[in-house]
């Protein structure tokens, strides 16, 4: 099975459960039933400010950014299938008064009109019925607008893992930032008129062909398509650029002693990089699950039986090796993919917050947290015993 469709960068719904696509009404009345416009787009622009001002996410609980992070991704995954399957319901777009400039123009580009074989959509005949939605997928694309705030939450919770300025890593230009953000907040506007013309509609919007994507199903979610295509590399990245094996465990205890303190982020700095690490383990599940899907598991270790005694020097004997692959494949049996991932969120959003606890369940989060640090480690070395396979097979 090809899973291309899934890139992370196309232009389809990333953050949303099976209920909420069959019903995005759902989500509308989660963003809306107990927020005004107003105090929602006050957030969107309280994470604006985050971007551009130093330390100004302090003035906030760093969990109240995230959380106005995901309301927003969610409302662009939930508008889109409004927009998909029942485009009228959006708001028509008014055309600019007539003036005389606008006519005459339009007379004069009729010199251009072998350029389109439609006159109408030419002279914007038909732009004057493109409605609110339409126009902003149309201009964004919903796969990057929504990697752009990601982008905009790390900075403005200060990541600094990266290696040059934080601006220049992402290629910030300040007008495009403003651009979508004022874009945004009148996202926002029109998401509420048109969560009080649903609400009164009984409706089904037929979604239902989009459930392949629903985040509580097992497929890459955070991987781009060349990733896709090749998982061992991506995971070989990751392992080499990304994520230091010598200090997984210690900054999984670290991570795992945020989620019962209360007013660390008072104090401490750099909150955005637990936002990169829960993303960077959430591309590891993926790239791992994608190997195990293209069989690369299982051709390692039936090629090793056959050559028993042609061992990597990091994996010395052939019951390390079956450990190694049952170690990977436990991980998937304990919990499906999707539901790893989701846990990651749920305790990034937990250590995040300066109040939020969760000693009721700390007995299984210990258990989750020695499970995932069994996981990161057996795909590190077989990541390298693939390596070394194909060096020593060439």
């Amino acid at each position: 099975m090809s899973y291309n469709e899934y890139c992370c960068y196309k232009d389809h719904i990333i953050f949303l459960k099976e209920k909420n696509i069959e019903n995005p009404i759902n989500v509308l009345d989660e963003v809306y039933s107990n927020r005004s416009v107003e105090n929602l787009q006050s957030d969107l622009w309280n994470l604006f400010w985050t971007i551009f001002k130093a330390d100004e996410w302090r003035k906030y609980d760093p969990q109240y950014l995230y959380k106005t992070y995901k309301v927003l991704v969610k409302l662009i995954d939930a508008l889109w299938l409004v927009n998909a399957y029942s485009p009228g319901i959006s708001e028509v777009i008014k055309p600019e008064k007539d003036v005389p400039s606008v006519s005459l123009m339009r007379t004069f580009n009729l010199v251009f009109q072998h350029h389109t074989n439609d006159e109408a959509e030419f002279n914007g005949l038909e732009k004057e019925k493109t409605t609110f939605l339409t126009n902003f997928y149309d201009k964004y694309s919903i796969g990057f607008i929504k990697s752009n705030l990601l982008n905009y939450l790390q900075i403005g919770i200060d990541a600094s893992y990266m290696h040059a300025d934080k601006y220049d890593y992402f290629d910030l230009q300040e007008f495009n930032v403003i651009s979508e953000f004022l874009s945004l907040s009148d996202l926002i506007e029109e998401g509420f008129h048109i969560y009080k013309k649903l609400s009164l509609s009984t409706a089904k919007l037929g979604t239902n062909t989009e459930l392949i994507y629903a985040i509580d199903r097992d497929h890459p979610t955070h991987l781009h398509a060349e990733a896709i295509a090749l998982p061992s590399l991506a995971v070989d990245d990751l392992h080499r650029y990304s994520l230091d094996i010598n200090n997984m465990k210690p900054s999984l205890n670290i991570w795992k002693a945020l989620l019962y303190k209360t007013d660390f982020w008072k104090k401490a700095a750099n909150p955005g990089n637990l936002l990169y690490y829960q993303l960077c383990l959430s591309k590891l599940i993926d790239g791992v699950w994608l190997q195990i899907q293209a069989g690369e598991l299982d051709r390692i270790e039936n090629n090793h039986a056959a050559k028993e005694g042609d061992l990597s020097k990091t994996i010395n004997n052939n019951q390390e090796v079956k450990r190694l692959f049952g170690t990977i494949k436990e991980f998937f049996e304990i919990r499906p993919m999707h539901e790893w991932k989701l846990l990651l969120e749920k305790w990034l959003d937990c250590a995040l917050s300066n109040t939020f606890i969760l000693e009721s369940e700390k007995d299984q989060t210990d258990l989750d947290f020695k499970q995932i640090l069994k996981f990161i480690e057996a795909s590190y070395l077989f990541t390298f015993f693939l390596a070394d396979t194909k060096n020593s097979n060439s």
